[in-house]
């Protein structure tokens, strides 16, 4: 089957689908609905869970997000596409996602199609925050994913560092460090202090909070999500883009790029690591084709005996490594050069 072929098939998957996403205002989300509109444009509508923040209430925030640059080629494509996107007031952390009973009706009678992005990547979160966003927010989409009647297909992002205390990681779902339900509950009773004091123990051998709280993500999906159309995709380090909509689009400073531009301004000039580690860096646009071909399939080919699960990553096949990173952009820097740079930029790299 050629790639034109299989992206018709998958464009007439979602055809007069009704898909809810969670996260949308973030990297991944924004892309994941800008290519939605411009390659699944017969879709019936887009609800997107939105909270109001700084001020500005959820369709102020919706139509931040539609006006972006980033849309600019899928409104030339599908003009009137933002009659279908709804905002949808709601917040990962409030009981029943915040959503008033209304909107909950129009995703139990409409939907079909589930993507749940929403999390705090925050590598050192708070215990008690990084288990309510990334924990608690999964069975709470969860329990409402079984209310819907005409669900095809959910697809979950976790993170390909889930189970970076493995030499080893295989697309499957490992057993959890701890019962996930115990520390949901501490989460939410257990004294700031005791549970910040407790956290180094907790977390055990991962290296921060967001990884243990993406793997006990994992495991509940396995237990609650055994009978729903549910899949999962384990990107690794997102990055710009690299073809779509347009080459290097990014808008945050998160991982790769915070790298590269605090290093450009001379404010990074040490930092713990090894030039020979490798750099698995993805493009954000095959994350999100990856997603919308995940639920593609995981739409045709529900049930599954188990919930499979996706390494969105480059694994052997990449030889990126972090001194190549920067060896390529420092020696760029003599044509493009970054504007309030404090010092000439330099970075070594220790591993002690």
């Amino acid at each position: 089957m050629s790639a034109s072929t299989e992206a018709s098939i998958i464009a007439e998957f979602f055809k007069r689908k009704s898909i809810f996403i969670t996260g949308a205002t973030g990297f991944i989300g924004k892309q994941l609905v800008e290519k939605l509109v411009r390659s699944c444009p017969d879709f019936e509508h887009i609800y997107l869970l939105v909270r109001p923040k700084r001020g500005r209430n959820v369709n102020d925030r919706l139509k931040e997000l539609l006006e972006s640059p980033l849309f600019n080629i899928a409104r030339t494509i599908n003009p009137n596409f933002e009659k279908k996107i709804i905002a949808l007031q709601g917040d990962i952390l409030d009981p029943n996602l915040g959503l008033s009973s209304t909107d909950e009706c129009i995703l139990i009678e409409n939907c079909h199609i589930v993507f749940h992005s929403a999390a705090t990547v925050r590598f050192h979160e708070p215990l008690r925050l990084a288990v309510q966003m990334n924990v608690a927010s999964v069975i709470k989409v969860l329990a409402l994913c079984h209310k819907m009647k005409k669900l095809q297909s959910v697809v979950h992002v976790s993170t390909a560092y889930a189970n970076c205390n493995r030499n080893n990681v295989a697309e499957m779902i490992y057993p959890p460090p701890i019962q996930p339900s115990k520390i949901v509950e501490a989460s939410e009773w257990m004294d700031d202090q005791v549970l910040d004091a407790l956290t180094n123990k907790i977390i055990n051998d991962r290296p921060n909070t967001y990884t243990f709280t993406k793997a006990l993500a994992e495991y509940v999906i396995s237990q609650d999500g055994k009978d729903l159309p549910l899949a999962i995709i384990r990107p690794s380090i997102v990055g710009c883009t690299w073809h779509e909509p347009m080459p290097g689009w990014i808008d945050n400073y998160n991982g790769a790029s915070g790298l590269i531009v605090a290093t450009g301004k001379g404010m990074l000039r040490a930092m713990i690591g090894s030039t020979q580690a490798k750099a698995d860096i993805i493009p954000v646009d095959i994350c999100v084709n990856m997603m919308i071909a995940i639920a593609w399939q995981t739409g045709i080919k529900h049930p599954n005996t188990t919930i499979p699960v996706y390494n969105c990553c480059t694994g052997h096949l990449g030889s990126l490594t972090w001194g190549k990173i920067i060896e390529c952009g420092l020696g760029h820097l003599d044509t493009i050069c970054m504007e309030n740079a404090i010092s000439f930029p330099h970075l070594q790299f220790t591993e002690n």
